[in-house]
């Protein structure tokens, strides 16, 4: 049973609203008998996640230890393999298997709630045959042991490293289930990527919306028109008079009409002064620059 983080302190608040509850003296026979098989059951349920928790704990600390020394433990049965096939009726070689063998179940199947002594203390690998004088050297020893006699029974496989464990050979822990998985993730993979390539073949192309600061495309005219079009211009520009280019000099006819109008106007300008002085109207001048009245005078 897995518990979440948190189910501890719930299942302490459980225990004791029902040990509240059983204090009471007004419970009836039934209800009393429901709320101790509940307290039972309670009680069990944090005994197994306060020992879920340790373990989670202990396996997060000395996971990568155990890791090391496993394949270190896996080198020593190879290496014991090896010599035992050069030499088969050599003991020492099946004792060195053996105890090869028994620290593989060592490293293996070591209690997950208890701290881990290690095999190879400080990089030195700790015999079977090493004299045992702290308590962490007496329960290796004995957890040795232990697997020893198992294997010699038959209650373990006496060739761990093919198999039981999930070790073939020099490989690591579940590298068969890890290549199942990989090719299950694999395959999944392949059917995401498939489903995605579908569902776009599939999408409906989205019309793209003409932007008001996209520029509209003229029409192209058509060849006739075009030519209509350069005809007209052509009888345009030769009908039209040619501009009179501007030299900037004045011409003896302008200079000459320019004079004649000021001397009209001073002539004019005179008589209106005379007739003010008088108090007669002045009379407009002639062309040619006579005054009104000159034929009386004639």
């Amino acid at each position: 049973m897995a518990f979440l983080p948190g189910s501890i302190s719930k299942l302490k608040a459980q225990l004791r609203q029902t040990k509240r509850l059983l204090a009471k003296d007004d419970l009836t026979a039934d209800l009393r008998l429901t709320t101790e098989r509940r307290l039972e059951v309670l009680e069990e349920e944090l005994e197994k996640a306060e020992k879920g928790s340790v373990e989670k704990k202990m396996v997060t600390r000395y996971r990568g230890i155990r890791f090391f020394e496993r394949q270190k433990v896996l080198r020593k049965i190879k290496a014991a393999k090896k010599a035992l096939a050069a030499d088969p009726e050599a003991e020492e070689h099946q004792v060195a298997l053996l105890e090869a063998r028994v620290d593989l179940y060592y490293v293996v199947q070591y209690p997950k709630d208890k701290k881990y002594i290690a095999l190879f203390p400080e990089g030195t690998f700790v015999p079977h045959d090493a004299p045992t004088s702290t308590p962490a050297e007496v329960s290796r020893a004995g957890l040795r042991e232990s697997f020893k006699k198992a294997i010699e029974s038959g209650k373990l496989s006496s060739e761990p490293e093919k198999g039981d464990l999930g070790i073939e050979g020099v490989e690591d822990i579940g590298a068969e289930k890890r290549e199942r998985d990989e090719e299950e993730a694999g395959a999944g993979a392949e059917g995401e990527t498939e489903a995605k390539v579908v569902e776009k073949e599939e999408r409906p192309v989205k019309k793209v919306k003409a932007s008001a600061s996209a520029p509209v495309p003229k029409p192209v005219p058509a060849p006739q028109a075009v030519e209509e079009a350069d005809e007209q211009e052509e009888t345009e520009e030769t009908e039209a008079p040619a501009p009179q280019k501007s030299t900037g000099r004045e011409t003896k006819k302008e200079k000459k009409d320019r004079k004649d109008l000021q001397r009209k106007l001073k002539k004019e300008a005179a008589a209106k002064a005379a007739a003010l002085a008088s108090g007669a109207p002045a009379e407009p001048a002639a062309e040619g620059g006579a005054f009104a009245g000159d034929d009386f005078f004639a």
